[in-house]
């Protein structure tokens, strides 16, 4: 699936947890909206990784440096910033919100 990345933050530096938001701009959805809703509706995707876990911290920072947009990034605050605005394809589903 295909995202663009709106805000990406550390909600709580005592647990580690990182919050990714982004909407869904695959050609599916498109045309999802083309047939049934015109009205403008994006489908918004939460993210969520708690770095104080090892395994969730690993596949964090893999994903973050596959990214174009934190070649030069020298801190993941860096990178974090600069991942926003671009689009890129979505991480695992595991970490997503489902609400």
């Amino acid at each position: 699936m295909t995202i663009e990345i709106t805000s990406m933050k550390i909600t709580d530096r005592a647990l580690g947890t990182v919050r990714m938001t982004a909407t869904d701009c695959s050609e599916e959805r498109a045309q999802y909206l083309e047939r049934y809703r015109d009205d403008g509706f994006e489908k918004e995707l939460v993210y969520e990784w708690n770095t104080k876990d090892p395994t969730q911290q690993y596949w964090f920072r893999w994903w973050l440096k596959r990214q174009k947009a934190t070649k030069d990034a020298k801190t993941f605050g860096e990178a974090m910033e600069k991942v926003i605005g671009t689009i890129v394809d979505s991480p695992s589903n595991r970490y997503r919100v489902w609400e």
